[in-house]
């Protein structure tokens, strides 16, 4: 009996043991749990780490705020805005105190739509999205004024002064001032010089009201800035020479092209037949338009324009038109045998004349 006792006793012995050798072990393996920084023993400090309670962070704009970057800015673009960028923009739009009633002065006019392209192109900015949405407000307000008649009148020389990194106006005047044609470039920003060009028509229509409308995307094969215009008066009706610069797609690659077209009631009406023989090739162009499902789908349909002459290098084309003679006369780049020595290339005046239809 008392042999059993024994063994009993040695059994709990050994198995207290090894019960206390294995929380030893496990203790050894294991990082504390502690529940505060304070308690954390030095020698555990490379070892524990105290996880702080994630507290909810909400930032999103007051509902009046993001109802105000609603009306001023596209909302495929707002979406991609955050909290800092928006507030950013509310803030300026705020400060600008953007009127809905006509203004009576020019000068207000051009000193608003200054302020606003020329933060655009002068102050660095990191977000695309960003410099979008100042391109959308610096629109939506020129666009509120184009039905000024003041702005049909008068020049603004505070905001087409601007050349920045990004943006920039010039407003052209048909020589029968008749039409005012603005035109918006984007110049891009970032290692590669990118252009988008947004055209817009100012007139004033058959009851003396200011009008305006977007210049036809579809009209031309190359979307450009246009820097001259002209007319001339054919079968007693009057013709405009629209002369456009496209950036090719590099800060030092250009394409020059001319399109002819009457104005109805501010509509473009096109004609190409007044272009030589060979210089205008029937070619279209992709537009995009709204279907009966009232989704955006693309469509082909004719473009008018006609290619004057186009460089990748970097030199000056000078292209000129001769209103008196109907002439435009560039420098055509072109390539020759060199004695021998294999094609070189180089630059000679080229010219040719708008022909009028008997």
């Amino acid at each position: 009996m008392n042999d059993i006792r024994v063994f009993i006793n040695i059994v709990l012995s050994t198995v207290f043991i090894i019960s206390l050798f294995t929380e030893c072990m496990n203790s050894n393996m294991k990082p504390k749990v502690v529940k505060s920084q304070d308690s954390i023993p030095k020698e555990y400090m490379d070892y524990v780490t105290i996880k702080k309670p994630e507290l909810p962070t909400v930032k999103s704009l007051l509902h009046e705020d993001s109802l105000l970057l609603s009306v001023y800015i596209d909302e495929r673009i707002t979406k991609y805005l955050d909290f800092e960028e928006k507030q950013a923009t509310v803030d300026f739009i705020k400060s600008s105190e953007f009127g809905d009633a006509p203004y009576t002065s020019i000068g207000q006019i051009d000193r608003e739509l200054h302020k606003i392209i020329n933060w655009n192109s002068n102050v660095p900015c990191s977000s695309l999205e960003l410099a979008h949405g100042f391109d959308d407000i610096f629109l939506n307000r020129l666009m509120f004024h184009l039905s000024n008649s003041l702005t049909f009148r008068y020049n603004l020389p505070l905001t087409t002064s601007v050349e920045g990194n990004r943006g920039r106006l010039s407003v052209l005047q048909t020589p029968d001032r008749k039409y005012n044609l603005y035109n918006y470039c984007d110049t891009g920003w970032g290692t590669i010089t990118s252009y988008s060009y947004i055209n817009i028509l100012q007139y004033k229509d058959s009851s003396g009201n200011i009008r305006y409308n977007w210049w036809p995307d579809h009209s031309k094969d190359f979307d450009g800035d246009y820097y001259a215009l002209h007319q001339f008066t054919y079968k007693g009706e009057t013709h405009y020479v629209f002369l456009s610069c496209n950036n090719g797609g590099s800060s030092m690659s250009w394409n020059y092209c001319m399109e002819i077209a009457t104005i109805d009631n501010g509509r473009m009406i096109f004609h190409a037949n007044f272009f030589p023989e060979g210089n205008y090739e029937p070619h279209t162009v992709s537009e995009l338009f709204k279907n009966k499902q009232g989704e955006w789908d693309e469509r082909k349909v004719p473009a008018y324009d006609v290619y004057i002459c186009g460089i990748d290098h970097g030199e000056e084309l000078d292209v000129e038109y001769d209103p008196a003679t109907k002439t435009v006369s560039y420098n055509e780049y072109y390539e020759f045998e060199a004695n021998g020595k294999g094609k070189e290339g180089k630059f000679r005046r080229a010219k040719w004349s708008l022909v009028m239809p008997k």
